[in-house]
């Protein structure tokens, strides 16, 4: 169930993030929305939680700040994976497209 609930929040996200940041593009129709929230919800499920252990006194000092470049450094690596279907021109719209997943992701999957 959860899976379902983050590839649900991946993909509405992703699908926010592009009409909202006019660097952030994803090609293709729903199919492509679809591949790009499945990759990302899978990176996310394995790859963050190991990234947020190694960088745990990082994300301390910080005081939580760095989980975005953790977010962004995820996303960089869903779209270097499909390089088809992601298309990400800059930093800044990095960063904004890992708010925004976040925010959603944020939203959608927590526990009530």
């Amino acid at each position: 169930m959860r899976l379902v609930k983050v590839l649900i929040a991946n993909v509405l996200a992703i699908l926010v993030s592009s009409f909202l940041l006019s660097g952030f593009s994803i090609s293709g129709s729903w199919a492509g929305y679809l591949i790009a929230g499945i990759v990302l919800a899978v990176l996310n499920l394995l790859l963050k939680p190991i990234l947020k252990l190694i960088s745990g006194p990082i994300i301390l000092i910080t005081l939580g700040l760095f989980t975005l470049v953790i977010n962004g450094f995820i996303l960089w690596l869903a779209s270097a994976i499909i390089p088809g279907y992601i298309s990400i021109e800059g930093v800044f719209t990095l960063i904004g497209a890992s708010i925004i997943i976040t925010i959603f992701n944020l939203i959608i999957t927590r526990k009530s």
